[in-house]
């Protein structure tokens, strides 16, 4: 049985940027979307959650843009499942213009861990979501690296805001990554295009937060850690984009 699910999207105006293309965060909100898409066809979705007092929650994500669609793009994502080990669930994204396959426009590997929402503490997947459309792997899911850091050359406070909480009431994925990008000076994410993104999920950060992104670039690589301000050695996430200089 294929596992494809393809779910199809118009580029809306406030996704766009003052370049009317697809903003990074709608990158990474319509790869999400996706992926819930395909749980809900396959019914391990949030309405299953509701009822098995289960979670989805992403621990790894990795992003890659090859080229952007502008506003009023018709763009398809494929996603299927890749691999599963235990409890966690890794997935595939590729998206395409509609109609034409041969140019893919960006895609993602990201890696999910079923979750107990009362203990807060993995569980297996098919002791609990035994209906899902793939068959467990003995071989390991492998972790996603991500360089450490190995100085900070800017920080910036981020205050957990309302508008950033979504409705698992924790800081929305996306966000981390646009904290990110404004450590970065304007001048260089205008002089250069993002390619690619891994983000590793340590914790939820929640309303009473207060985030400090550090960064540390080296020439078109930036690294970032993103910490609790009260207690740096709590990490909400950590973060490596890597770019290309604009022709």
């Amino acid at each position: 049985m294929t596992n494809i699910h393809s779910e199809y999207y118009r580029v809306a105006s406030y996704q766009c940027n003052n370049e009317r293309k697809l903003k990074l965060e709608s990158v990474l909100n319509l790869l999400q979307d996706s992926l819930e898409c395909f749980a809900q066809t396959y019914n391990f979705g949030v309405d299953f959650g509701r009822k098995s007092n289960k979670g989805w929650v992403i621990r790894n994500n990795d992003v890659n843009i090859y080229d952007l669609p502008t506003f009023d793009d018709r763009l398809v994502i494929d996603t299927q499942i890749k691999n599963m080990h235990k409890s966690i669930l890794e997935f595939s994204s590729d998206a395409y213009m509609v109609g034409n396959r041969k140019k893919k426009l960006f895609s993602s590997v990201s890696q999910t861990v079923l979750i107990d929402m009362s203990t807060l503490r993995p569980v297996r997947i098919k002791e609990n979501v035994p209906h899902i459309p793939s068959e467990e792997n003995a071989v390991k899911t492998p972790v996603l690296p991500i360089t450490p850091l190995s100085r900070v050359d800017q920080e910036l406070d981020k205050p957990v805001m309302w508008d950033y909480i979504d409705f698992n009431q924790h800081v929305n994925n996306a966000a981390y990554v646009v904290f990110a990008r404004q450590t970065l000076p304007s001048s260089f994410y205008q002089q250069n295009d993002l390619v690619k993104v891994k983000v590793a999920y340590k914790a939820p950060a929640t309303l009473g937060d207060t985030m400090v992104v550090q960064t540390q670039r080296e020439g078109l690589e930036s690294i970032h850690r993103i910490v609790s301000k009260s207690d740096k050695t709590k990490e909400f996430a950590r973060l490596q984009m890597f770019w290309r200089e604009r022709e």
